[in-house]
């Protein structure tokens, strides 16, 4: 209502002003504010309503004007108003439909968001519950609790059936984790971490992959490395993620190492290097994307080298750091993880406070 009253003040004050003009002083210009009172309004055909009455605006203005100057620079400046009038309505449609499909597109993408996360967190208790079924019964058989199975291929394949049940409760487990971040429903247990214990544990976990592909794992980490404020089992997600995918796509004989320290602006960081087949900067780009894939990867890397990514540089923004990568194709990648100094805890050894790794 305000919007329309200021439209109706606005143009009549413009008309008496035009009115009381002879037509050699007077132009019909002004009345293009008229016009522009429809970027205020959320339908775009206000603004096509404000343009006709300001051309009929206009038209009277030159009939209802004590006539004046020179009629063929009368008429063109008449003219002129009426051209400034429907280019500014014409910009001003183009803006508001613009913004319209914007917020459409906004909207459909928040309800497919949603749609997306109530049909995972649905399928989360029909799929988990089959599979854990699969793997406690091929455990069961595994073991041979009810008596022995008779032939080795048999057994072959029982592992082959539990092993490939826990690796898809896995990927499933990555993706809903995905899932709960996006929709902001994953929170964090945070406690004081000893993370040198987090990344020998990792390193130990990781070590039998690593032994298979035959590459070497090494570890470069401050003998007083501090405790961070962090959420355990993220964290170790976050190196056993980014542990698994270095060595996946690393050669044979080659190296993988993790680095910790504490920067010279107080955060904590980690980065795990590796002598793999590395990334091009276009691929860097997309390697957080769900669906990429490097190329070159070994027979050994698998839907949990895609999925991986994403979900740990989520989970390191849920600790507020920054994830960064760089790589050489054929030389190798460098991921590193920052978490920030409000997270590290100042510990006291002897009146002193230690913030790290002397450096």
């Amino acid at each position: 209502m305000k919007l329309y009253l200021a439209t109706a003040t606005l143009a009549a004050l413009i008309f008496a002003i035009d009115l009381s003009l002879p037509l050699g002083v007077a132009g019909g210009v002004p009345y293009v504010a008229v016009v522009l009172i429809g970027v205020w309004h959320p339908n775009p055909r206000f603004t096509l309503i404000l343009a006709l009455t300001a051309t009929g605006l206009t038209g009277l203005g030159y009939v209802l004007s004590p006539p004046a100057g020179v009629p063929w620079m009368v008429v063109t400046n008449r003219g002129l108003a009426l051209f400034a009038i429907w280019t500014a309505a014409v910009l001003v449609v183009y803006r508001k439909r613009a913004e319209i499909r914007t917020l459409v597109a906004r909207e459909q993408a928040v309800i497919a968001k949603r749609a997306k996360s109530e049909l995972l967190a649905s399928m989360s208790h029909e799929l988990r519950t089959p599979l854990n079924a699969i793997i406690g019964f091929t455990h069961t058989i595994k073991e041979e609790t009810f008596g022995p199975l008779g032939h080795d291929k048999y057994a072959e394949y029982i592992n082959d059936i539990h092993d490939s049940g826990h690796h898809l409760l896995e990927l499933l487990n990555d993706i809903f984790d995905i899932s709960a971040i996006e929709t902001g429903e994953l929170d964090l247990d945070e406690k004081n971490l000893d993370m040198a214990k987090i990344i020998d544990a990792s390193l130990r976990l990781v070590g039998p992959l690593a032994e298979n592909g035959n590459v070497g794992l090494s570890k470069t980490v401050c003998s007083n490395l501090p405790r961070i404020r962090a959420d355990k089992r993220r964290v170790k997600q976050i190196l056993l993620n980014l542990l698994t995918n270095a060595i996946k796509f690393t050669p044979r004989e080659g190296e993988v190492t993790i680095e910790a320290e504490i920067d010279p602006g107080g955060s904590f960081s980690i980065a795990i290097v590796d002598t793999g087949v590395g990334m091009t900067k276009e691929q860097i780009s997309e390697a957080i994307n769900i669906f990429w894939q490097a190329e070159g990867a070994s027979v050994r890397t698998d839907a949990g080298a895609r999925i991986g990514l994403p979900l740990t540089n989520n989970l390191v923004r849920l600790h507020g750091g920054v994830l960064s990568i760089e790589s050489t194709i054929g030389v190798g990648t460098t991921v590193t993880v920052r978490l920030p100094k409000e997270r590290v805890i100042a510990e006291q050894h002897s009146g002193k406070i230690l913030w790290g790794c002397p450096r």
